[in-house]
């Protein structure tokens, strides 16, 4: 069995230095899939922390996008291996965890991605990930059915030598969580707020760099977006839903 062509293909644009973009999922109908895969997106993150999809919703979409050869990656509120485990076996491309702060945060969400004797992850090959039997322990092990993307949220205002510790952890990308830090450091609303926050960018991106892994954030309408973003979230479908909405009854933001 070869390895799974979207998880395969997105980290091999990824340490291509490719830029790619998607949308945040946060509506439970398999419809928003169809519309995100033929708008040419290059993958799309089923949003568990701020949406209300249900986890039965979340594993159709996430097997949908899988059939359709759309990467999709599964955003957590928190590193719960045991969960991440199951999004894995459900064939998740991979995994974005919010806030995280720490190294030993990040090294956790790598363990739990992971196979002994390098990581903690259960194996089942009976789930989808395992072709429902057709690959075998050791090869699953071996990684054949391609090494999932971690990509950890930075929302904190972290020191440089914290966040260069997370990006060398063993995470993919390295994501900054603009609305929270706003909330954090204060509504970028004065100048000082404001060059705090393209600070920390700075130094997420730069740390990023330095790790050999991608940097991304959350570009939509009216965000500045970080030159150095190569993984780039530019919608949720419920915005874009909303938007076009108001444009069409012509409804003041």
């Amino acid at each position: 069995m070869v390895n799974s062509p979207t998880r395969t293909a997105f980290r091999q644009a990824l340490c291509d230095g490719a830029h790619v973009r998607g949308c945040f999922v946060k509506l439970g109908g398999l419809e928003t899939i169809d519309v995100i895969a033929a708008s040419g997106a290059d993958f799309c993150v089923v949003d568990l922390e701020h949406s209300t999809i249900s986890e039965g919703q979340a594993f159709d979409q996430v097997a949908y996008a899988r059939a359709l050869g759309l990467p999709c990656l599964v955003r957590v509120p928190a590193v719960d291996p045991g969960s991440i485990g199951r999004w894995l076996d459900a064939g998740a491309t991979g995994i974005q965890v919010a806030d995280v702060a720490t190294a030993s945060e990040a090294q956790a969400l790598v363990r739990a991605s992971r196979y002994a004797p390098a990581g903690s992850r259960g194996m089942s090959p009976s789930q989808r990930d395992g072709r429902y039997g057709k690959v075998a322990v050791r090869d699953l092990q071996a990684g054949a059915a391609g090494e999932p993307i971690l990509v950890a949220q930075i929302e904190r205002e972290l020191d440089a030598s914290t966040v260069a510790a997370i990006a060398s952890a063993g995470v993919d990308v390295l994501f900054v969580g603009h609305a929270d830090l706003a909330v954090r450091i204060g509504v970028p609303d004065t100048d000082e707020a404001l060059q705090r926050l393209t600070a920390l960018t700075d130094r997420v991106s730069a740390a990023a760099s330095i790790a050999g892994i991608a940097f991304g954030q959350h570009g939509d309408a009216g965000a500045r977006v970080h030159r150095g973003a190569r993984y780039l979230t530019l919608a949720s479908d419920v915005v874009v839903l909303a938007s076009g909405l108001r444009s069409a009854f012509k409804v003041e933001r």
